[in-house]
């Protein structure tokens, strides 16, 4: 049995435990010895180890020896640190959080040193989790049935389904709505051409991380590579103060000021490669190579989605989804919103989003309003979420 049909049949039982059965798995002496091949590849030899403020560990790597570089297409390449072409160069968000200093971030107040780059230190665990929330996402593009997860969106979309766009981006509030188990409740801004997409947002998904904490997550579904951040080759990392599943400690409580935090993602218009960028200045923490595409996302994307989603077993309740209110308060201290709703157009110009599609394929359950646009401090708003509650497919 090779690895790709032992991982399949080890994730048909995974799906129906909880995180406290992952933990209680006991594996064969094969299927033991190829999760820890797979470790090795992921946990590259490092030049510093550090902890978080949570004691998390995570190890500096050499920028060309990361995980994804391990990709089949990435052999032998070499990769720029940067962008050439920046459609969003000087512009600026009005973040709340102030997750970008590393002191906030890090024991040592740093960060990994220049030319590394973070790469949280992977368990047994951790990858057994990962596959196990993979599968569950990547289910989203097959059709719910008992067999398959029950997944319900708040989203709007590019009203063009075969337009011509380079990226997309919005100013987007943090929330911690509860899930249990392997539930999970977030928002996303989201390109995709085709079968193909990636995507970048917050999430909170036990089933991924242990935890019940809002974390910064990406997701790639190109060619043979589905997975959350590192977990599979492709996702490269090029910043060295900020980790991909990095946790806001700050998120947003109704009837507060907002917290929020600004994403873009945009294409590079002379090498191609998909930058993924956050933060008030748009810092550019990642990309995803235009050579590990196969179906058209490496030259151009066909749509742009952006709005909150959420997992259940569809045999449970659904989990609440943003602030988690059963009526908008049409306030955006109390609803769960996206600002600033900009994509990049066939010029590589920078443009606020006019005429979109909605998507809310559980109305009784979940919430969705377009209020357009309203004025510079807002842009393009849309607000988004659900107390949730929904049971069945």
């Amino acid at each position: 049995m090779d690895l790709r049909e032992m991982l399949a049949v080890l994730l048909l039982w995974f799906l129906s435990l909880s995180i406290d059965g992952v933990r209680g798995v006991t594996l064969s002496r094969e299927e033991d010895l190829e999760l820890e091949k797979q470790i090795k590849l992921l946990n590259k030899p490092a030049i510093k180890t550090l902890l978080t403020k949570d004691g998390e560990q995570y190890d500096c790597v050499d920028f060309y020896e990361q995980p994804g570089f391990d990709h089949p297409s990435l052999k032998n390449h070499k990769y720029e640190y940067k962008m050439n072409v920046n459609a969003s160069r000087g512009l600026t968000y009005k973040d709340s959080s102030s997750f970008l200093n590393p002191k906030n971030i890090w024991k040592n107040g740093k960060g990994c040193p220049m030319g590394t780059v973070p790469i949280k230190r992977t368990t047994k665990d951790d990858l057994i989790r990962a596959k196990q929330a993979a599968e569950v996402y990547q289910a989203r593009y097959r059709t719910q049935t008992p067999g398959n997860p029950g997944v319900h969106y708040s989203v709007v979309q590019m009203d063009k389904m075969d337009g011509k766009y380079y990226g997309g981006g919005m100013w987007v509030t943090l929330w911690n709505p509860p899930v249990e188990g392997s539930q999970f409740s977030g928002a996303h801004v989201m390109v995709r051409n085709g079968i193909e997409s990636i995507e970048a947002g917050w999430m909170v998904n036990p089933g991924l991380y242990g935890d019940t904490q809002t974390r910064l997550f990406t997701y790639t579904n190109a060619g043979n590579s589905h997975c959350f951040n590192t977990y599979c080759p492709g996702y490269i990392i090029d910043y060295p103060d900020i980790p991909i599943d990095y946790v806001f400690k700050e998120v947003s409580r109704r009837g507060h000021v907002s917290v929020g935090v600004h994403y873009f993602i945009q294409r590079d218009k002379l090498n191609g490669n998909w930058f993924f960028q956050i933060g008030p200045d748009s810092t550019e923490i990642g990309f995803w190579p235009e050579k590990i595409f196969t179906s058209g996302l490496g030259q151009v994307a066909r749509d742009v989605e952006w709005g909150g989603e959420v997992y259940s077993p569809i045999d449970q309740p659904s989990p609440p989804m943003g602030s988690g209110g059963n009526v908008f308060q049409m306030d955006t201290t109390r609803d769960a919103s996206c600002q600033s709703i900009k994509y990049i157009d066939e010029n590589y110009n920078i443009v606020e989003a006019d005429t979109l599609r909605y998507f809310l394929d559980a109305p009784g359950d979940y919430l969705l309003k377009d209020l357009g646009h309203k004025g510079p401090e807002f842009g393009r708003l849309i607000l988004w979420g659900g107390e949730g509650g929904y049971v069945g497919e």
